[in-house]
């Protein structure tokens, strides 16, 4: 959870400035800047969640052993079983929580509410059927399936509607 923090808070600060230019620029009724802030958002977005993941990947074990409260390996060894989810976590994330601003930003609620409801039946589903022996490789999954599918259903209904006419 503290990766996964950490990442968001950082990230969110994008999607925060993505919140505010693009309700400027809606408000504006200036598409091209509208269309640029995305852009240049989901692009230091993308840089911010490669850096995140390279960090994880060189130091993962010095932040675990940060966490630790007791000298126990066993610990640790629980930890380094999560080291790819973790690592590759915030690339596979950044779009949904910047989407998310963007959202905020057109002041389209009633489609993001829809977006995270569609998202999270593919988390329910797929966790479904995937085999219980994959114990958190299982939550994983799905987490990161709930994490795509929500940026997909974002993007998707963006496209298809622009910005003019999401709600």
């Amino acid at each position: 959870m503290q990766f996964m923090n950490w990442m968001s808070y950082a990230i969110d600060g994008f999607a925060f400035a993505a919140e505010s230019l693009v309700g400027k620029y809606k408000g504006a009724q200036d598409s091209t800047h509208l269309q640029l802030a995305i852009n240049w958002n989901m692009i230091w977005g993308l840089v911010f969640a490669c850096v995140f993941s390279l960090v994880y990947y060189v130091f993962a074990e010095d932040i675990f052993k940060l966490f630790m409260e007791s000298d126990d390996g066993r610990y640790l060894s629980l930890a380094r079983q999560s080291f790819i989810w973790m690592t590759i976590m915030p690339i596979v994330g950044f779009g949904s929580y910047i989407w998310d601003g963007i959202y905020v930003g057109l002041t389209a609620s009633v489609a993001m509410r829809n977006t995270m409801i569609a998202a999270f039946i593919v988390y329910l589903i797929s966790y479904s059927l995937m085999p219980p022996e994959w114990n958190n490789d299982r939550i994983w999954s799905a987490f990161f399936l709930f994490l795509i599918a929500r940026g997909v259903f974002q993007w998707l209904l963006y496209q298809m509607k622009g910005w003019e006419d999401i709600k």
